[in-house]
C-alpha cells in the first residue's frame, strides 16, 4: 500500500495536506482521470475527513488542465452544490531529469445516483446500496412529477443563486450533473465549462475554441448554441433549468434526436408545451425558455420565486408540500418555504385533466428584482438626455457550429453553411467534422439509420457521395474528440459491416467495430442517448450470434477473450 501525501502551497499555508491510496479500486473514471477517496488531514490537530481526489491523466491537453483548474477555482460552500477544495500540481524529477507535472482536483466525497439515474428508476447507489431519500423522491415522481419536479428545480435554482451570487454561470445544467445524496441533498455538480459572467468576452480564449460548442443541446440556449459568448448570463442557466423542469414532469426533454437536429430545433422550435396540463407551470417554462433572452427570467431568484407562487396563488384542492423529504436539513432545501414563521401549503399539479387554477400575475419581491434589473435598461431621469455618440460598427458575427447548422437547414445558404462546417472541421471541431462526414456519406444498406435532417441537406446541398471521404473524417472526428459516441457508432458499423455498407471498408474488422462499440455504448450511456444506446444494443446482439459461430476458427481464437469482456460491458 502507497499512500500519496499531496500538499501544494495553499494547502501549505493552511496547515492541511490531502492523502489517497492508489492501489485501492477507484470511485470512478472518465474521459480525464480516476477518482480516489481520500482524506483531508489538518497537520496541527490531526483531524480529517473523507474527500474525492481526481488523479487526472498524464496525456491531457493544456486546454483539460484549465478547465480543470477553472473547475477547481469555484469554491462555494451551499447545500446544493459540490464544494471544491483545491487543484494540486506536484512536480516530479522524470527518468531523464526533466520535470513532470501530476495534476490533482479536489472535493467534498459525495454517495449518491445522479438525477438522469433516478429518473430512470435506479435507486441504488454505485456499491448497490438501496438508497431511501431516492427512493421517496421516486416515489413522489411515479405519483405526482408535479410535485417532485417543483421540489427539485427549486434545491437546484437555491444552488444556482449561490453560483450566480458569486459571480458564475454554470452552463452544463442537465440531470447528470445533478446528483440526488444518500444523505438527503440535491447538489449541482460539475462546474468544468462554467464561467466568470465579468470574463465572458470575445477575446476569451479560454472559453471556447473556433466555435466549439462544449455542452449539452437538449439543454441548451440559443446564445449558448451559437457561440453568442457575450450574450451569455445568468438567463442562460435559466433557460436549462426551465428545461429541466419540463423534463421532469414528461420524462423526456422537450427536443430529442441527433446533436445537430436538436440544436437546430433549439434554435428555430416551439418548445412542445401542450405536454404540460398545467397551466401555471406550463407558464413559467415558456417564460424561463424563452428563446429571446430578454423574456425569460431575469434571475435564479425570480424563477424561485415564480414557482412560490404557485403556493400563494393556489386555491386548495388537492394536497399540501407534505413532509416527504425528512433527510433535509436547510433552510433553502427544506419541503416547505418559510415566510415569515409560516410553511406556505401548495395545490396537488397532478393529473391528466389541465389544472384550471385562477391565472394570476406573478408578483415578485420588490428589492429581487430590483437587485437583477438588466443592465441593459437605463433609469429615466429629469435631466436633458446627453448628445448620442455614434453607434460602433457591429463586429461580424464568429462563425460556430451551431451558426453553421442554422444555415444548412434554409436552401439559400445552405452552401455557406457547408463551407463553415468544413473550415471549422479544419479548425478541430469535432462537431463539424462529424456531420460532415454523414453529408459526404451514404450507405449501401437500405436499412441502416439515417437522420431524416442529414437526408434533407444532402438534397440542399448536392454535394456527390464519397463514403472513402467519409470512412476518414468518422477517423479524424474521433481524433478531435475521442467521447464522440455517434462517430464512434457510425466507425463500428463501417468496421463491422464491412464491403456492405462501404467500400471504404473492404472486409469485416472485428476487433476495430468491438472496440468501437464497446466505446460508443459507454459515452452515450453517459449522455443518456437512449436512441444510440438501443442502436448499440442491437449490434451487440449481432456480435454474440457471430462470437458464437467463430469459436472454433483458429484465426479468431485468440482475440475471443477480449472481444467476449468488451461484448459484456456493453450490456
Amino acid at each position: 500500500m502507497a499512500i500519496y501525501r499531496l500538499q501544494g502551497k495553499a494547502e501549505k499555508r493552511s496547515g492541511i495536506y490531502y492523502e489517497f491510496d492508489p492501489s485501492e479500486e477507484p470511485l470512478g473514471e472518465g474521459g480525464m482521470g480516476k477518482v480516489y477517496k481520500g482524506r483531508c488531514v489538518n497537520e496541527v490537530t490531526g483531524t480529517a475527513f473523507d474527500v474525492a481526489i481526481k488523479f487526472m491523466f498524464s496525456d491531457l491537453p493544456a486546454h483539460a488542465i484549465e478547465r480543470a483548474r477553472r473547475e477547481a477555482s469555484i469554491q462555494i460552500r451551499h447545500d446544493n452544490l459540490v464544494e471544491m477544495l483545491g487543484f494540486i500540481d506536484i512536480e516530479e524529477k522524470g527518468p531523464l531529469g526533466d520535470i513532470q507535472h501530476h495534476y490533482h482536483v479536489v472535493s467534498e466525497l459525495l454517495d449518491g445516483i445522479m438525477l438522469d439515474d433516478l429518473l430512470a428508476g435506479k435507486l441504488t447507489n454505485k456499491r448497490g446500496e438501496p438508497m431511501p431519500f431516492a427512493q421517496k423522491l421516486y416515489n413522489d415522481y411515479q405519483r405526482d412529477p408535479y410535485h417532485f419536479a417543483t421540489y427539485i428545480i427549486r434545491n437546484v435554482l437555491s444552488g444556482l443563486m449561490a453560483l450566480h451570487d458569486a459571480g458564475y454561470i454554470h452552463r452544463d445544467i442537465d440531470p447528470t450533473n445533478i446528483m440526488i445524496t444518500s444523505n438527503g441533498h440535491i447538489k449541482l455538480i460539475d462546474f468544468g465549462i462554467a464561467k466568470q459572467m465579468q470574463s465572458l468576452t470575445t477575446n476569451d480564449k479560454s472559453l471556447t475554441v473556433a466555435g466549439v460548442f462544449m455542452g449539452k443541446p437538449e439543454y441548451a440556449a440559443p446564445e449558448l448554441i451559437l457561440g453568442d459568448i457575450k450574450s451569455q448570463d445568468k438567463t442562460t442557466d435559466i433557460y436549462a433549468v426551465g428545461i429541466l423542469l419540463f423534463q421532469c414532469i414528461i420524462g423526456h426533454p422537450p427536443f430529442e434526436g441527433d446533436r445537430h437536429e436538436v440544436m437546430n430545433k433549439q434554435l428555430h422550435q416551439k418548445m412542445p408545451l401542450g405536454l404540460i396540463k398545467n397551466k401555471q407551470i406550463r407558464k413559467i417554462i415558456e417564460t424561463a425558455t424563452d428563446k429571446t433572452r430578454a423574456k425569460r427570467f431575469r434571475s435564479a431568484a425570480e424563477f424561485r420565486v415564480a414557482l412560490d407562487q404557485i403556493a400563494l396563488n393556489g386555491t386548495g384542492g388537492g394536497f399540501e408540500w407534505k413532509p416527504l423529504y425528512t433527510y433535509i436539513i436547510s433552510g433553502v432545501a427544506a419541503c416547505g418555504i418559510i415566510v415569515g414563521g409560516a410553511v406556505l401549503a401548495i395545490t396537488s399539479l397532478s393529473g391528466e385533466k389541465e389544472q384550471n387554477i385562477e391565472e394570476k400575475p406573478y408578483v415578485f419581491v420588490p428589492d429581487e428584482v430590483k437587485a437583477m434589473e438588466d443592465e441593459n435598461l437605463t433609469a429615466q431621469a429629469d435631466t436633458v438626455a446627453p448628445e448620442v455618440a455614434p453607434a460602433p460598427v457591429p463586429e461580424p458575427a464568429p462563425v460556430t457550429f451551431g451558426s453553421a447548422i442554422a444555415a444548412l437547414h434554409r436552401a439559400a445558404t445552405a452552401s455557406e453553411g457547408f463551407a463553415q462546417l468544413e473550415s471549422l472541421s479544419k479548425d478541430g471541431n469535432a462537431d463539424a467534422t462529424y456531420l460532415v462526414s454523414r453529408l459526404y456519406f451514404k450507405s449501401k444498406l437500405k436499412d441502416d439509420y439515417c437522420p431524416d435532417s442529414i437526408t434533407r441537406m444532402q438534397k440542399m446541398l448536392k454535394i456527390g457521395v464519397d463514403n472513402r471521404k467519409a470512412h476518414r473524417l468518422l477517423e479524424i472526428s474521433i481524433e478531435q474528440n475521442p467521447r464522440n459516441y455517434q462517430a464512434l457508432y457510425e466507425l463500428a458499423c463501417d468496421y463491422w459491416k464491412g464491403a456492405q455498407r462501404t467500400e471504404a471498408v473492404q472486409k469485416r474488422d472485428a476487433d476495430k467495430a468491438i472496440d468501437c462499440f464497446c466505446k460508443a455504448m459507454d459515452h452515450a450511456r453517459r449522455a443518456n442517448d437512449r436512441l444510440y444506446i438501443r442502436m448499440i444494443a442491437g449490434y451487440r446482439a449481432d456480435i454474440v450470434k457471430w462470437l458464437d459461430n467463430v469459436k472454433d476458427i483458429s484465426e479468431y481464437r485468440s482475440q475471443l477473450p477480449k472481444w467476449k469482456r468488451q461484448v459484456e460491458k456493453m450490456k
